[in-house]
């Protein structure tokens, strides 16, 4: 599979490396795509995160849509939606490791009743909340923010941009 996107290129190769698998879902209902929003700086993202040790990618995806949409995904619905990996690289505070997470994404169907999220406290501090959004609505808040020099939100409007021509 190749790379189709990386974040950050800086040189870290000096630095100790570990590598993270996360899982990413997309989530559409009523033509909207459910996303989370940091709202304190505007962005958009999708509802996910890391694979545990020991975890599958269905399980990953399931216990990560509870945790930060309170939604309950229908596993026989999970379908992969790769047209190559996403990589961010990053160094990770304060162990100076750097970090290469590859994304996965999938597409899933959820429950039509939503309960609490199990928000971090990095999630509640950036003001994530799971919520509907219309995919020209997330590139453009995102896009202010790519603007400005590469950033993380790359990877999301990215796969948001392909969404669209869907």
């Amino acid at each position: 599979m190749k790379t189709v996107i990386t974040c950050n290129k800086k040189d870290y190769d000096q630095l100790p490396h570990r590598i993270k698998n996360a899982v990413k879902a997309v989530i559409s209902v009523d033509g909207k795509v459910g996303l989370i929003h940091f709202t304190k700086e505007n962005l958009y993202d999708f509802p996910g995160g890391g694979i545990e040790d020991g975890e599958t990618i269905a399980g990953a995806l399931i216990r990560e849509i509870k945790e930060e949409a309170g939604a309950t995904v229908r596993p026989l619905s999970i379908q992969a939606f790769e047209p190559g990996k996403y990589v961010t690289i990053y160094k990770e505070i304060p162990s100076n490791i750097i970090i290469e997470r590859y994304f996965s994404y999938y597409f899933c169907d959820v429950e039509d009743e939503y309960t609490n999220t199990h928000q971090t406290e990095h999630e509640i501090e950036t003001g994530q909340k799971f919520v509907f959004v219309s995919i020209d609505a997330a590139i453009a808040a995102n896009e202010i923010h790519i603007q400005k020099g590469p950033h993380w939100v790359d990877n999301p409007t990215y796969v948001l941009r392909l969404l669209k021509g869907l």
